[in-house]
């Protein structure tokens, strides 16, 4: 009888710290370098600040950093290309007399949509030059607010065990007790 209250009670407590454990969301693996690099990224739009004349400037680079000399860019807007180009020898495109609006940036491997503004309507955290990822290898770190969730689920685990264990030895000292007093 001791042994099976033992058994149901680290069932029980195995159970509740999966169920609570299983009850977290998961959050998907993306992120943006501080460089601002993008890839196939989830759709988060980037405010871009155009240079004089509507010139949106971007880099084009790889898994490494490294610039992408003659990458074929295509730029869109309300689902239609409005320009394209290749990249120079520098990994660099421009495209002139482009008008402020949401836009689509396309490369061969991925894409970002980005808000473009003129340079005195363009919120303070406008970037004024984009780092786009042409190659699809281009790994970057993790989307936050895991970390206390994983966080609290370990401890939940652990708490879990450390209360098994505990209820085990007040059973095991409650059997050794038992069979002191036995005849």
């Amino acid at each position: 009888m001791i042994r099976s209250r033992c058994i149901q009670n680290l069932v029980c407590s195995l159970t509740g710290v999966a169920t609570l454990a299983g009850a977290m969301p998961v959050y998907p693996v993306y992120a943006v370098e501080k460089t601002q690099t993008v890839a196939e990224a989830p759709a988060k739009v980037r405010d871009v600040e155009l240079a004089e004349g509507g010139v949106l400037e971007m880099l084009v680079v790889d898994s490494k950093n490294a610039a992408m000399a003659d990458v074929p860019v295509a730029l869109e807007f309300q689902n239609k290309q409005v320009a394209a180009a290749r990249t120079d020898k520098n990994g660099v495109v421009k495209f002139k007399g482009v008008h402020p609006g949401q836009h689509k940036i396309q490369t061969e491997n991925g894409q970002q949509m980005v808000r473009l503004w003129e340079g005195d309507s363009a919120p303070p955290g406008a970037i004024r030059k984009l780092a786009v990822a042409g190659d699809s290898r281009v790994i970057r770190g993790q989307a936050g607010g895991t970390g206390l969730l994983l966080a609290g689920a370990g401890a939940l685990v652990v708490g879990g065990v450390v209360y098994s264990i505990t209820e085990v030895n007040d059973l095991n000292d409650e059997i050794d007790a038992l069979k002191a007093a036995s005849p």
